[in-house]
């Protein structure tokens, strides 16, 4: 009996962690697609450190 909830529990633990691996990765491809847009502007003459600094606050917390 205990095995059974044992198993249980560390497939809840597996599906939860496989959950948030996704969601770090959509986190993660969502600030480069971000960085390239400030830097895309940035090489086109535009100020964009206000933006750059709020994405990397953005990205650290």
């Amino acid at each position: 009996m205990w095995i059974r909830i044992s198993k249980l529990l560390l497939t809840i633990k597996n599906i939860a962690l496989v959950g948030v691996g996704i969601a770090l990765c959509i986190a993660l491809i969502n600030t480069l697609i971000s960085l390239g847009f400030i830097t895309w502007a940035n090489i086109q003459g535009y100020s964009t450190y206000y933006l750059l600094i709020e994405e990397l606050i953005t990205f650290f917390l």
